[in-house]
């Protein structure tokens, strides 16, 4: 496990480490997130591809990123497009498809790729 806390400070996350925990993260100084609201969402479009495999852990995601979008000002009408493609290697394909019909303002790419190596160490 690479991180082990995070504080809010300042306009950004900042991560911490243990001592003796090693990694590239453990270089992150921080992170700058930037929070608000859209000045108008009215007339902007949005897509949304999401991975079925790991359903488990992508239709929370999903739900998720719908609350935080209608926390935005986004209405329901103005999320064009849900597509579930069967796995995250078929996100990219789809969201480039979606990109290229200029119709969307942002694209949302949910997948989850889960190593199994962790789960059941040898």
């Amino acid at each position: 496990m690479f991180l082990t806390e995070f504080t809010e400070s300042g306009f950004g996350i900042l991560w911490k480490r243990k001592e003796d925990e090693k990694g590239w993260l453990g270089s992150l100084a921080a992170v700058r997130q930037l929070t608000g609201s859209l000045t108008t969402a009215e007339g902007l479009r949005f897509g949304i591809v999401v991975a079925c495999f790991n359903e488990i852990v992508t239709k929370p995601l999903l739900e998720g990123a719908l609350d935080t979008f209608k926390k935005y000002s986004v209405k329901e009408e103005d999320i064009d497009v849900i597509v579930w493609v069967p796995g995250s290697f078929e996100i990219g394909l789809v969201a480039e498809k979606l990109g290229k019909s200029r119709k969307y303002q942002a694209i949302l790419c949910i997948g989850a790729v889960v190593s199994t190596h962790q789960l059941f160490p040898v």
